[in-house]
């Protein structure tokens, strides 16, 4: 692999660090001019990819972090079913009684302070974590885009065959 000035080691570095983030911010960062084309270029560079695969790797190897982990945790709070912490009348069961994938799924528990009971929970972003799930998979086109209009459409057409 070619030796990378320290402007390209930034940007791959960046770019290893925030593999989700926009290639002309991680251009930007890396203190060039946001010049979109040049960004992409750079980024193509067979010098750049490979750094790129390079930082990656040195970072699950460090975190001992497998892909089939972070599928399994996306999964869970994809696929979190509350109705697992409820009992037949609707009241969230003790903690004790949950299932482990709906507490990984959990981002904040209410408790009453008088008796310890929890009264309420919050789930972690479950939008979010189908995206991030179809992008590890594959499954996800960065370059299309789903927007609230179409979503709006396609529930307008359901409302009227109901």
């Amino acid at each position: 692999m070619s030796e990378l000035n320290r402007n390209q080691e930034r940007f791959a570095q960046e770019v290893a660090l925030n593999p989700n983030a926009n290639v002309l911010e991680c251009y930007v960062t890396a203190g060039y001019a946001g010049h979109e084309q040049n960004a992409y270029r750079l980024f193509n560079t067979p010098a750049i990819q490979g750094r790129v695969r390079e930082l990656q790797g040195q970072h699950i190897d460090r975190l001992s972090v497998t892909r089939e982990q972070v599928v399994e945790g996306l999964a869970k709070i994809a696929f979190a079913d509350i109705s697992s912490i409820l009992d037949c009348y609707g009241r969230i069961l003790p903690v004790i009684a949950w299932p482990q994938s709906m507490r990984d799924a959990i981002v904040s528990l209410e408790v009453d302070p008088g008796t310890g009971v929890a009264t309420g929970a919050k789930l972690s972003d479950r939008l979010a974590a189908l995206k991030e799930l179809a992008k590890i998979l594959g499954m996800y086109n960065d370059n299309s885009s789903v927007s609230g209009n179409i979503i709006n459409v396609v529930m307008s057409e359901m409302d009227m065959r109901l």
